[in-house]
C-alpha cells in the first residue's frame, strides 16, 4: 500500500506507516525507541519514518526536506525545558499577571491550562493522545494530519498576498485590515474579565458581540484569523472557560460551511480546527499556532512585519501566562537582533517585553520601557500615527504605577487611555468596555463604590441590549 507522509506529503511505501508515526507522535520519541516491527523507512522529509541507522546518516536533500530542517532549528517549544544564559535566574513569587488575567499568578505546572480541574501537566509537542496500535490509525491522528496539510498549503499560498512591509492585499489589490479580528479577541477578552465579575448578561452580550464578527472574519479571509481563534480558545481555556471554546469551535465550524466553499483549505481548518479532541485540544493549538508561525517566518523571512506580528502573538499567548523567563529571553533575542535599529515592529517587542517584565514584578523597568516606547513614536516617522501602540504604552505605565502604589497616577492614565480610544474610534469601539472593565476594579478595590458604579452603568450601556437577530447565537453562548 501507498501512504502519504503527513508532513510533506510524499509517497512512503509501507502499509504499517500510519501506525508508526501514530507511535512516534503519541510516545514523544525516536523511532529507535519504537517495538521492532515498527522501524521502518522514513520519508524523504526526514519527519517520517526509516531505520535507527539509517536516520542517522540522513542528509536531507529535497526542497521540502530542507524547509523541514529549516523549521526544525528555529523557534522550539521544547526550549522551555532549558535554562537561558542570556536572562538572569529571577523569583517569580511576587509576578502578576497582565491587566487581561484577573485570576492572579499561573501555576508553574501547566504550561497552557490554568483550570487544574480538567488538565494536568501539558506537553506542546504532543499534538495527539496516546494511541494504540490499531490496524487502522485512530480518527484523531488523521484529523491532525488533514488539519496540518491544510494549514501548510493555504499559509504558503497566503503568503503570496503579503508585501515586505507585512502588509496583506487582497485578489483586487486592496489592503485587508485586521480590525475584525482585532474586535473578535477584545470582546472575548472582555467577556473573560465580566465573568470574573459574575456579570453573566454582559458575559453572554460579549461574546454574542464577538460570534456577529465571525461570518465577516472567515469571508475576508485575513492570514491571521486563524492564529486569532487560536489566542481566544486558548485564553478561555486558561481562565477556565473550556465549554465556550468548545462552544465557539462548533459555531466558527457551522458558519464556515455556510459562507466557504466546499473543499477550500480554509474551510477545511475550521471544519477539522472543531473535529480537534477536546482532552488534548490546548496542545493542538499551540503545536498549529508554532507550525503557522514556521510557516511565515520561512516564507516572508524571518523579520518581516507580518512574520513578526504572529511570532510575537504566539511567544505571547504559550509562554507568557507561564514561563515568563523564557518569554523574555524570546523578546530579548529579537530584540539584540535588530541590532538596535528601530524597525517596524520595535515598538510591539519592547511593548511585550514590558507586559512581561510586569508580570515578573518589575514594574518600574517596566514603565521605563513603556515610557520609551512613546519616546520612540514620537521620535520616528515611520511611526507617525501608530495611535495603538500609544493606548497599549499608557495601559502598561497604568498597570506599573497600579502596582507602585500610585493609584491617583494609575487612574489618570487609565482615564487618558480611554479618551483616546473613545475620540478615535468612539464609545462603541470594543476596547472601551475593556479598559473600563479594568478601571471599575481598580475604583471597587479602593473603596470607590459610587464611582465604580457609575462606570458600570457605562459599560453595561457601551455593551448594549441583546440584537434580536443574534438569538440563535446567544442561545448558542448562554
Amino acid at each position: 500500500m501507498v501512504f502519504r507522509c503527513p508532513v510533506c506529503r510524499e509517497k512512503v511505501q509501507h502499509n504499517r506507516q500510519r501506525e508508526v508515526n501514530a507511535h512516534i507522535l503519541a510516545n514523544e520519541k525516536d523511532p529507535a525507541h519504537a517495538p521492532h516491527a515498527y522501524r521502518l523507512k522514513w520519508c524523504v522529509c526526514g519527519r517520517g519514518l526509516q531505520t535507527p541507522q539509517a536516520r542517522s546518516k540522513h542528509v536531507p536533500t529535497c526542497g521540502r526536506a530542507k524547509q523541514e530542517e529549516a523549521t526544525r532549528s528555529g523557534l522550539s517549544i521544547d526550549n522551555l525545558k532549558s535554562g537561558s544564559d542570556s536572562v538572569a535566574v529571577r523569583s517569580q513569587a511576587n509576578s502578576r499577571p497582565d491587566i487581561h488575567t484577573p485570576l492572579g499568578n499561573l501555576p508553574q505546572s501547566s504550561l497552557l491550562t490554568t483550570s487544574s480541574k480538567r488538565h494536568a501537566l501539558i506537553d506542546v509537542t504532543s499534538i495527539c493522545p496516546r494511541v494504540s496500535h490499531s490496524p487502522s490509525p485512530p480518527q484523531v491522528l488523521l484529523v491532525s494530519e488533514n488539519l496540518f496539510h491544510n494549514i501548510k498549503v493555504y499559509f504558503e499560498n497566503s503568503c503570496r498576498n503579503i508585501d515586505n512591509h507585512g502588509t496583506v492585499r487582497a485578489p483586487d489589490g486592496t489592503e485587508l485590515l485586521y480590525d475584525l479580528c482585532n474586535d473578535f479577541d477584545s470582546y472575548c477578552f472582555t467577556a473573560t474579565m465580566l465573568i470574573q465579575k459574575s456579570l453573566y448578561v454582559e458575559f453572554r452580550r460579549a461574546l454574542t458581540k464577538a460570534s456577529a464578527l465571525v461570518e465577516r472574519i472567515l469571508l475576508v479571509e485575513h492570514p491571521r484569523s486563524l492564529a486569532c481563534f487560536l489566542e481566544v480558545f486558548i485564553h478561555l481555556i486558561q481562565t477556565g472557560l473550556p465549554e465556550v471554546t468548545s462552544l465557539l469551535r462548533d459555531f466558527i465550524k457551522g458558519m464556515s460551511a455556510k459562507v466557504t466553499r466546499k473543499g477550500h483549505p480554509w474551510g477545511e481548518i475550521c471544519r477539522l480546527l472543531g473535529e480537534l479532541d477536546s482532552e488534548s485540544l490546548d496542545q493542538a493549538m499551540a503545536q498549529i499556532w508554532k507550525f503557522i508561525t514556521d510557516i511565515f517566518g520561512s516564507e516572508l523571512g524571518t523579520f518581516n512585519p507580518f512574520a513578526v506580528s504572529v511570532r510575537l502573538d504566539y511567544i505571547k499567548r504559550v509562554y507568557g501566562s507561564t514561563n515568563y523567563l523564557e518569554e523574555e529571553r524570546h523578546l530579548r533575542g529579537l530584540l539584540a537582533q535588530s541590532g538596535g535599529i528601530p524597525q517596524h515592529k520595535t515598538p510591539r517587542m519592547m511593548l511585550n517585553l514590558a507586559h512581561n517584565l510586569n508580570r515578573q514584578g518589575y514594574y518600574r523597568e517596566a514603565e521605563e520601557m513603556a515610557l520609551k516606547v512613546l519616546g520612540l513614536l514620537q521620535k520616528y516617522e515611520m511611526y507617525a500615527g501608530r495611535i495603538v501602540e500609544t493606548i497599549e504604552s499608557l495601559k502598561i505605565v497604568s498597570q506599573s504605577q497600579l502596582d507602585l502604589g500610585h493609584i491617583l497616577e494609575a487612574e489618570q492614565t487609565m482615564r487618558e487611555a480611554i479618551r483616546m480610544i473613545v475620540g478615535k474610534w468612539g464609545e462603541q469601539h470594543p476596547w472601551v468596555p475593556e479598559f473600563k472593565n479594568v478601571l471599575e476594579g481598580w475604583l471597587r478595590g479602593w473603596g470607590r463604590h459610587e464611582d465604580a458604579n457609575l462606570l458600570r452603568g457605562e459599560i453595561e450601556e457601551s455593551m448594549g441590549k441583546d440584537d434580536e437577530q443574534l438569538d440563535g447565537v446567544q442561545g448558542l453562548l448562554c
